[in-house]
């Protein structure tokens, strides 16, 4: 069975469904650009966790899908002083006075391209800062994120390139919000569910979720490395590893009773991973692997920028993010 595109409704927005013999995906650019569904045809399986109205998915819009975090996490106050300007983000975690996943999750994204060959599909998308004041108030650059995500037999492909199209340098952090429909099946149980990470350190955060600049080392890496069982275990914390590991950056994670296996790769600039399941209250039957080129307000922690992966884009610049998500069945 060869590739396929085809334009559908999402919510009232329009909504591009693509897929092959082995997955189906729904991209939504007026939703932030979010891939809000992935699901494995062998398997009738939904990967990634769906809202089930637009009620649902407003409240909060990170919880479904992929949401494209930029920047990734918390700012303290919403606030930071790089070079000679001092950043001021909307406040949107009232509760501990915070700025939260930054402004581009929440934004239309415009469709730029969409092809097909064979069993691959390929389609991109891009939002501009110049275009939004909501932005430029915030950030005051002119830069561009165009998303290429490519489906190609039982993997899909992002890579997300930013570029500066202004006059001043500016730092930047970005990340990914991918919430797995944990377990895969409606009649699963978490206790046949692992996940692991590459990870061997642990930041220890504040009561208001921000680090305090203490890494431990992880007694028990090999755990994480190898696959933890989240049953019973509530989630929200802040890892990352040394440069110098030899550990392919991938999380896994795997529905053994349904028989699904997802590899989650990123680039080595993605040098940290958030791990979240749930609200302290219960488990929500949903994983989020969350990997952040930046840690979670890391212009404000004092460390060295090679510690909490701040990076600046020069005028004229542009970097390229790749990240990959293949899903196997057994």
């Amino acid at each position: 069975m060869s590739s396929y595109i085809k334009e559908s409704q999402y919510f009232g927005e329009k909504a591009i469904v693509f897929g092959n013999s082995q997955l189906e995906a729904v991209l939504v650019p007026g939703l932030g650009s979010n891939l809000i569904s992935l699901k494995s045809k062998s398997k009738n399986a939904d990967l990634l966790r769906v809202p089930e109205s637009k009620s649902q998915y407003e409240k909060n819009p990170c919880l479904y899908g992929m949401p494209i975090l930029f920047p990734p996490n918390r700012i303290d106050r919403g606030m930071f002083t790089y070079g000679d300007l001092t950043y001021q983000f909307a406040i949107n975690e009232e509760k501990h006075n915070n700025h939260l996943h930054g402004f581009l999750y929440d934004k239309p994204w415009e469709l730029i391209k969409q092809e097909q060959n064979g069993e691959s599909v390929r389609i991109v998308t891009e939002i501009n800062s110049d275009d939004y004041t909501s932005i430029t108030e915030q950030f005051p650059h002119s830069f561009s994120i165009k998303m290429t995500y490519t489906l190609d037999g039982s993997s899909l492909s992002t890579n997300a390139t930013i570029s500066n199209h202004g006059t001043t340098k500016f730092p930047w952090g970005l990340g990914y919000h991918t919430t797995f429909n944990l377990p895969f099946s409606a009649d699963g149980a978490l206790e046949d569910c692992t996940v692991s990470l590459p990870v061997d350190e642990h930041w220890t955060l504040s009561e208001r979720k921000l680090p305090t600049g203490d890494i431990v080392k992880l007694t028990d890496a090999a755990d994480f490395q190898q696959g933890i069982s989240l049953s019973g275990k509530l989630f929200d914390d802040v890892y990352g590893y040394e440069k110098e590991s030899e550990l392919v950056n991938e999380a896994v994670i795997t529905d053994h009773n349904e028989g699904i296996r997802i590899h989650y790769k990123c680039d080595k600039r993605f040098g940290h991973w958030v791990l979240f399941n749930g609200n302290g209250k219960d488990l929500s039957g949903f994983v989020c692997p969350e990997p952040y080129t930046w840690v979670t307000n890391a212009p404000n922690v004092e460390l060295p920028d090679s510690v909490t992966g701040v990076r600046e884009l020069k005028p004229g610049e542009e970097v390229n993010l790749i990240s990959q998500l293949i899903v196997d069945t057994f």
